[in-house]
């Protein structure tokens, strides 16, 4: 084994330990550390995408390993294939797709979605490993892909990503990217060019958004239906994105509902506080903003869709500059205060204890005797207490049947304590000023399917 391997096992072992099985395997297992000397480590990726997706997320790391371990503090430089080098990021998609056989396609595609800005996480992740292997081999493993999710928890995204992907790798590959809202000319001028003469006039890879639309529009289904026929046959790629499986799309067509599981179907869930919390420091860092912590996790909890954050980091930031100031919670309340008001209830309060603590819903209401679970689950009780005026009994069973005597020792400890540790006191003020200022959020009102879904938050 060359020095170089043995360094770079190193570092892929230092991952491994840090980071999820799915994330090392996409991004870590098979890259090698081609050269190094004190300026520079030349590390090979299987690709481009790679090559940025480590340049983005992970050049601190390793940077920290030559420092920490071999006290160098080279430059990287990222290779794959022939092509000599990614310093940096490149190679921007055009805005519009080529021209070929007289069809110009306008794309649309948003070039802020990219694979290397969504945030993964438990809730998407299948998802976005799927759509991976998607732009690795379009029209061949799964054809069409079908992502369905509530409103704004990143169907859109990955739909762009798909695309802005394949043109970045093939500049000369024809994608279109259409919503149903008001694709319905889209699809009978792409329907005309099904037949067998016409279809090298097709776009090569076909992104259909807010598809449960189509259902109010039967000449379009029908449309579809030849487009996706033909597609399917010349081995192109199609993706869609509905907020709904197919079988809950209302007057679907059953020839089309069945074209559309054909490949495969997943769904996003929505996105968890974790999920939440990344994509707010992710964005307040591009925006320059620096956000407390407090105010990240009270953002996190007090919006309903990922957009949402957008406009209240804008709004965030035209305050802090327009009145001096720092950003914090009080500016914060500022712009979320118009949320409707809603009772405290016992499980919002159990659920932004274990999010505030970082500990499972499970942990808290266990009978764990560790501080790291029996600490949250008292300053719970606690609150529970004090905030929704609950009784001794409702307040047991609803902590897993604790005991008259568990509850009040809980009470007695915290009051006692509270007194006397300021650590204690903080946690249960800046709770307190979550649970008095949160509001619960609104379920959408869209027919179910029939998965069971484990929530984070």
């Amino acid at each position: 084994m060359t020095i170089e391997n043995d360094i770079w096992e190193r570092v892929k072992k230092g991952f491994s330990a840090d980071i999820s099985k799915s994330e090392f395997e996409t991004w870590i297992s098979q890259t090698t550390l081609k050269k190094l000397d004190s300026t520079r480590a030349t590390i090979k990726v299987p690709n481009k995408f790679v090559a940025r997706w480590l340049k983005d997320n992970y050049t601190d790391q390793i940077r920290n390993f030559f420092k920490e371990n071999l006290s160098l503090f080279p430059k990287l430089r990222f290779v794959h294939g022939e092509t000599p080098s990614i310093p940096g990021i490149q190679d921007v998609p055009e805005k519009f797709g080529p021209q070929k056989n007289g069809l110009s396609l306008d794309h649309c595609l948003n070039p802020e979605f990219t694979f290397s800005n969504f945030v993964i996480s438990d809730c998407n992740e299948l998802t976005w490993s799927s759509a991976l292997e998607i732009v690795q081999k379009p029209g061949v493993k799964y054809n069409p892909f079908y992502i369905y999710s509530s409103n704004s928890s990143g169907k859109t995204h990955l739909l762009h990503a798909i695309g802005n992907y394949t043109i970045e790798e093939k500049p000369s590959t024809r994608v279109l990217y259409l919503s149903s809202y008001d694709s319905k000319p889209h699809f009978k001028n792409l329907s005309s060019r099904t037949d067998s003469q016409n279809r090298n006039a097709m776009p090569d890879l076909l992104l259909l958004d807010n598809f449960h639309l189509i259902a109010d529009h039967a000449d379009s289904q029908q449309n579809c239906i030849h487009i996706f026929n033909a597609f399917i046959e010349s081995k192109k790629q199609i993706v869609v994105a509905a907020n709904c499986p197919p079988n809950n799309i209302n007057n679907l067509m059953p020839h089309l509902k069945s074209r559309l599981q054909w490949g495969l179907v997943t769904k996003i869930q929505s996105s968890d506080q974790q999920t939440k919390i990344a994509l707010i420091k992710r964005k307040a860092k591009k925006k320059r903003l620096h956000l407390p912590e407090d105010v990240i996790f009270f953002l996190a909890n007090s919006v309903q869709y990922l957009e949402e954050i957008d406009k209240y980091l804008q709004d965030l930031k035209i305050r802090s500059s327009l009145y001096g100031r720092e950003i914090g919670m009080s500016m914060v309340h500022s712009i979320t205060k118009n949320r409707p008001e809603d009772k405290i209830s016992m499980q919002t309060i159990q659920k932004l204890t274990a999010d505030y603590f970082n500990i499972s819903l499970n942990d808290l209401l266990s009978n764990k005797k560790k501080r790291q679970f029996s600490y949250p689950r008292q300053i719970a009780i606690f609150l529970s207490r004090n905030l929704a005026g609950l009784t001794m009994k409702e307040i047991g069973t609803a902590f897993g049947k604790k005991d008259h005597s568990t509850v009040v020792y809980a009470l007695k400890h915290i009051e006692k304590e509270v007194k006397n540790n300021p650590r204690i006191k903080d946690d249960i003020n800046q709770l307190k000023d979550f649970l008095l200022t949160w509001r619960p959020l609104k379920q959408e009102c869209s027919k179910p399917d029939q998965t069971l879904y484990k929530s984070s938050f």
